[in-house]
């Protein structure tokens, strides 16, 4: 179901309109910015959880019930229950699947340039945000531009939608743990390698932050010639998160802020410590708890300490080391969250190369509005593109 509406969440009771979608549910029943949503076909909603659990009990019908505060009073608003309007991709064909992985139905979303195949392939690996990666209303986003790069180039692509985000079953995007993540991949490739107009031998992944720390854990076994990350590391997840915390703020290593944000990763990563009652028995970490995203709920960045935990005992130089794959590792100079020296690691443990990108950020976004990764990903599959 498309409800079209973006909600966030404050201390007034329900959660707050923030953004209004066009051919959206809400859109037709008049929802508007600035009203409040208290109740979705009669279930109360107060938090995210709440709200995805009235989404999901939605009934195959033809219409949904808004409960609304507008202004001081209370209004029932009706729209018609509508699909998301599926996404279109200038010269691809776009198709939704879905793959199995733990028993959990994930959506796939396939794009297939229509000049025809069998044609080179890219499994698509995003960063570390719960986000749907379908984006019907956002053209201008950087991973939609991405997909017409690789359309224009001829290039199909795959991307799998985390647990519980979009069309995905299971609990919320941020209660996944590292191994739900790699085996919902892993399960896209395999289905990419099984598409009829796919050449099984010319299939790449590209992996974007977190997207390319995993990357090799994901292509571990299933045949994969080449991985492309833009934004990893295989270091530790510790060293990760503290090098970033300390770029951006423009600290020194040796300086007591790096002492306290590595005394608190050490606690929650290796000692697995609760961070509510971590942070209340220290105090004086938690201006370092908020610098890098932990927050008392047990999470970090959004995402379950699980994940991250899991991730910090996973020996990643080893599992480049062992991938026996083409590897190009790209940075963008204007990226704080990794660096230079991450990527050429990278190049280092698995005998690829490295590139550093002039005017990119770690979203790849360019200060001059240049779009450079996907024609560089496309020309790692070029040798086998130019054959066909």
């Amino acid at each position: 179901a498309f409800l079209g509406v973006e909600l966030t969440l404050d201390d007034e009771p329900g959660l707050s309109v923030v953004a209004v979608r066009p051919r959206g549910a809400a859109a037709a029943a008049d929802v508007r910015v600035g009203d409040r949503l208290l109740a979705l076909a009669g279930r109360a909603v107060d938090d995210h959880a709440s709200l995805r659990a009235a989404v999901g009990a939605l009934a195959p019908a033809r219409a949904v019930e808004f409960t609304i505060r507008r202004g001081d009073a209370d209004v029932l608003l009706t729209g018609p229950l509508l699909p998301t309007p599926l996404e279109v991709v200038p010269g691809a064909r776009v198709t939704l699947d879905h793959v199995v992985a733990d028993g959990r139905r994930l959506r796939t979303l396939y794009t297939q340039p229509l000049r025809g195949g069998p044609c080179p392939a890219v499994l698509l690996l995003p960063g570390l945000a719960c986000e749907s990666c379908e984006r019907p209303f956002e053209p201008s986003h950087p991973a939609v531009r991405l997909l017409a790069g690789f359309t224009a180039a001829g290039v199909a692509t795959l991307r799998v939608e985390r647990r519980g985000l979009g069309d995905s079953d299971g609990p919320p995007c941020h209660e996944s743990d590292l191994d739900a993540e790699v085996a919902g991949f892993r399960a896209g490739l395999r289905q990419l390698r099984s598409r009829p107009l796919v050449d099984p031998d010319n299939i790449l992944l590209f992996g974007h932050s977190l997207g390319g720390m995993i990357a090799p854990l994901v292509a571990h076994g299933l045949g994969a010639r080449r991985v492309v990350v833009y934004g990893a590391s295989a270091a530790r997840w510790s060293a990760c998160v503290l090098g970033s915390a300390l770029r951006h703020a423009d600290l020194r290593p040796e300086g007591p802020a790096a002492a306290q944000l590595a005394a608190l990763l050490t606690a929650l990563l290796d000692d697995e410590a609760s961070p509510a009652a971590l942070l209340t028995a220290r105090p004086a970490l938690r201006r370092a708890a908020t610098a890098v995203g932990v927050t008392r709920d047990g999470r970090m960045r959004g995402r379950a300490l699980a994940l991250f935990r899991q991730l910090e005992r996973v020996d990643l130089a080893a599992a480049w080391r062992r991938l026996g794959a083409e590897v190009r590792a790209l940075h963008g100079d204007r990226d704080l969250v990794t660096t230079e020296g991450d990527a050429a690691e990278i190049a280092r443990l698995t005998g690829g190369e490295h590139r550093e990108l002039p005017g990119l950020d770690h979203g790849w976004r360019s200060s001059d509005g240049s779009d450079p990764i996907a024609a560089l990903v496309a020309a790692t599959l070029a040798p086998r593109t130019s054959r066909a």
